[in-house]
Parts: structure tokens; sequence; C-alpha cells
């Protein structure tokens, strides 16, 4: 009988530790989409007057996946909003002192920052959480033409 209580304990804390739920945000679709342009316009204006993205930031939708054991195994009825923004640099000048200037903003607005990303040569990038939960990227590539891509996504968001 012990030996019974103790398989299904363990059973039931495997399958709730190799279960997830995606973090659901507040707001909707509509709502998210207004936010993640408006962080990609405000990071976009954190650089210097002569960098002009190559376009408008636009955004689309991605479902939110439940997942077990690293696979998804069905929806949420819920959608992350993303959006890139690529921004060419003129004169192939170096995207990586643009990070800096980006963090400075970030940080000055309250964001949670992570540097991890800025050990990667060839494609280092700076992330941050804002304090309503949407993350914003700004990678800086290195690669011929140099450029830096700026990305944000919210978190799961209802219709």
């Amino acid at each position: 009988m012990r030996c019974t209580i103790a398989t299904l304990g363990v059973a039931a804390l495997f399958s709730l530790s190799a279960c997830s739920t995606p973090t659901s945000g507040q707001g909707t679709v509509a709502t998210g989409r207004s936010r993640v342009v408006a962080l990609l316009n405000d990071t976009l204006d954190s650089l210097p007057s002569d960098v002009h993205a190559t376009g408008t930031p636009s955004t689309g939708t991605q479902p939110c996946r439940k997942k077990f054991l690293g696979y998804a195994v069905g929806g949420t009825g819920k959608h992350h909003v993303e959006g890139p923004l690529i921004v060419p640099l003129p004169g192939g000048a170096d995207p990586r002192p643009l990070l800096d200037k980006v963090e400075a903003r970030w940080l000055s607005q309250g964001f949670t920052i992570d540097r991890s990303g800025l050990s990667n040569q060839r494609y280092p990038k700076v992330r941050a959480t804002t304090p309503d939960g949407y993350t914003v990227v700004a990678t800086a590539i290195t690669d011929q033409p140099p450029r830096l891509d700026l990305y944000a996504t919210s978190q799961c968001l209802a219709g």
C-alpha cells in the first residue's frame, strides 16, 4: 500500500512538472498589436537620427500551445503577437555600439534587461522584459550588410 501511494505521488509530481501552459497577459490581440508596434518604434527612436528602418513595424500572431515533455499537445485559444523590424546601418557601420543606446532606453523605462546574449561575437543581442510582460530584443547582425534586428512579442493574449 505504501509503495502504491509513493508511486502515485511521484507520478503526480512528474506530470505536473512536465506540463506547462504559457503565461497569459492582460488585454487582447488588438491591444497587443498596438503595444508591440509602440515598443519597436520607441526602440527605433533611441537610435541616432541617421539610422532608419527599412519599413514600418508590422505584426503577426502565433498560437499559444500547451506543452508536455517539450512537445506541443494542444492550443490555449490565445495568441502571441510578434513584430520584427530590420534597421540597416549607413556606410556599413558596426551595429554593436547601438545595443548600448537601446539598453539605456530600456533601462530608463524600467525594463528588466538580459545581457546574456552579448557574448555572441557574430550576433550579439540584448533582451528586455517590460513591466507588463512584453519581450523586446535587439540583435546586432555583424555580417554584411550590417544591421540591427528588432523584435517584440507579447504574452499569450485573448482574441
